[in-house]
């Protein structure tokens, strides 16, 4: 469900909520609307095919079911559809006013990821390697056509490798939130950093499961959400509320630089001296995360036995 995601979809964001050279190029002010979500989110689609670059800083307030508050802050840069450098800072404030926070790092090439991530206790620095990002896109595209196989549909989260990185417009974004929030154009217009800004917005929408208890498919954080939405096409924000209509999340674009003047030089992670990566494999936490991924690719992909016909007993 949308809510037991949020924080990924946040971190995704980062890719999702961008600009393109098809914006920068004419007036935001400026363009027409869809009236379907659907044709939404294929204009956005068409700009992103024009993108070179972005640079972004975004922040992000919400709450999870129990009470659990977070924000985060993330700034990001984005070269084509090859390069890119993301980093989040997050807290997070439980009903105790303890305050956990941390800050994660991220340069993508095709030579691979290296990441910096800062906990309460360490800093870690890892690497991964081209080769394995590849069978991790490969594992997740087989495992979500194998959901939408079983389920009928496919929860779309956007990640910081969602289509290889070419939605930095926020198509896929919109493509998750239209799964799952039943979003339309409304009247209302909302005047942004001097825009007047379109509005969609929708109750939650995903079917309860055959035979499966209602009350258990009922959204226990957010049931409505919104789209902000310049004149081009550009998603600025977007926020979600309970049934209550109290906020649970919001999302918005702080700062925005279309066609920066960047190189593939710019993207670096820069570490303390003598700091020496360790590959992602040797890291127990993520080689857990990652195997078991790869496992249930593996799963996925073994052979299985005709239907009732039982396998030979081993000799």
């Amino acid at each position: 469900m949308f809510h037991t995601t949020r924080y990924t979809l946040i971190f995704g964001l980062l890719i999702a909520l961008a600009g393109s050279p098809a914006a920068a190029q004419s007036d935001p002010s400026k363009g027409s609307q869809d009236l379907s979500i659907k044709g939404l989110i294929d204009k956005i689609r068409k700009l992103e095919k024009g993108l070179k670059g972005v640079e972004l800083e975004m922040a992000t307030l919400g709450a999870y079911p129990g009470g659990l508050k977070f924000q985060t802050s993330g700034r990001l840069r984005v070269l084509g559809t090859t390069h890119f450098h993301i980093r989040v800072a997050s807290a997070f404030l439980g009903n105790d006013d303890d305050q956990l926070r941390s800050e994660v790092e991220k340069v993508i090439t095709p030579a691979g990821v290296e990441t910096r991530q800062q906990g309460p206790i360490e800093i870690v620095y890892t690497k991964m390697s081209a080769d394995l990002v590849r069978r991790l896109e490969l594992a997740q595209k087989a495992l979500a056509a194998a959901d939408k196989a079983k389920a009928g549909r496919t929860v779309v989260v956007p990640s910081i490798l969602a289509d290889g990185g070419r939605a930095p417009l926020g198509s896929e974004m919109v493509a998750a939130l239209d799964q799952q929030f039943d979003l339309r154009l409304q009247k209302e217009r909302r005047k942004v950093a001097g825009v007047q800004c379109r509005v969609w917005r929708g109750v939650w929408r995903v079917p309860t499961p055959k035979g499966a208890d209602p009350a258990l498919a009922e959204p226990t954080g957010s049931a409505s959400a919104e789209l902000v939405v310049r004149p081009d096409g550009v998603p600025i924000a977007m926020r979600q509320f309970d049934q209550d209509q109290r906020q649970t999340l919001e999302l918005r674009i702080d700062k925005l630089t279309l066609n920066p003047a960047l190189t593939e030089k710019d993207f670096v992670l820069v570490v303390p001296a003598g700091t020496v990566f360790q590959d992602v494999m040797d890291h127990r936490p993520s080689r857990a995360q990652i195997q078991r991924l790869l496992d249930e690719y593996a799963e996925l992909e073994r052979p299985k036995s005709p239907p009732n016909k039982k396998s030979p007993a081993p000799r």
